[in-house]
């Protein structure tokens, strides 16, 4: 679907929940029908493109104080291992669990960009750590990214933040140089803000670490309750036997959560 389409269709959605909200009672807010929608069974999500080899879980998550659900994971791919997206596909708020599906994504869809009228910020920087007492020569050179994003119900990424991290290994331990980098994206047309981030850039004998904090909100994405995203954190390590990691932890709290889905992309851009 051309992101021409999913906006339209996105407009369209958004209409349709404003007017079951707010036609059948004007006394009716949406944070009723948030927590309704909470008490209810499974909703659930579906895709335009399949996953290969691809295997479903029930995946338990944490409330937080905000009200939140937390969901932590992690993927690792292995050098010749090209790239592995494990996405939302069903919610249940009440019992705090998500339905997971985890899959190789098919060639090229790997990871959509981020929406062209988003706001984005970006940086990098040389890794600070111990020094590996190896030559380059004599090491293999890898790169990859974990990127997790909160998508809305026509899968545009309403934020997102992605850490690479690019390093030297021999099998034994991590060898300099090693660089990192981040890439945070906001779906500013429809409201959402950036409110704070940071981000970690290191390395040790053992892995890489590229990581991010980041909070977002949307004060209009249902109605005149805000809407919150947090990444706490969004991880990628590079190990000293090439392996490429990705951990995060990220939750949505506020108003009209049930509306949003997560994804997670683990891709090797370097093996």
């Amino acid at each position: 679907m051309s992101m021409q389409a999913k906006t339209v269709k996105r407009l369209a959605v958004m209409a349709a929940i404003v007017i079951t909200v707010f036609a059948s009672s004007p006394q009716v807010m949406a944070a009723d029908v948030q927590r309704t929608a909470g008490t209810s069974a499974w909703t659930h999500v579906s895709y335009d493109t399949p996953l290969a080899k691809s295997q479903s879980y029930v995946l338990q998550g944490t409330r937080t104080s905000d009200g939140g659900c937390a969901f932590s994971g992690s993927l690792e791919l292995a050098p010749g291992e090209a790239a592995v997206t494990e996405r939302q596909t069903g919610l249940n708020l009440a019992r705090c669990q998500a339905e997971v599906e985890r899959g190789v994504p098919m060639s090229g869809s790997e990871d959509e960009a981020t929406p062209p009228d988003s706001s984005t910020l970006f940086g990098e920087a040389a890794a600070k750590g111990d020094p590996a007492g190896s030559d380059v020569p004599l090491a293999t050179h890898s790169a990859g990214y974990l990127k997790t994003d909160w998508e809305d119900p026509v899968q545009i990424d309403v934020n997102s933040v992605r850490d690479n991290t690019d390093w030297y290994w021999n099998g034994s331990s991590v060898v300099a140089p090693v660089y990192g980098s981040w890439h945070l994206g906001w779906y500013s047309p429809s409201g959402w803000q950036l409110v704070s981030q940071n981000w970690q850039n290191t390395y040790t004998s053992y892995q890489t670490t590229s990581s991010h904090y980041a909070h977002f909100k949307n004060p209009y994405f249902c109605a005149t309750i805000d809407t919150h995203s947090y990444y706490d954190r969004n991880t990628a390590h590079g190990r000293y036997n090439g392996n490429l990691v990705g951990v995060w932890n990220s939750w949505v709290s506020g108003g009209c959560t049930g509306l949003l889905h997560f994804e997670h992309h683990l891709v090797r851009t370097l093996n």
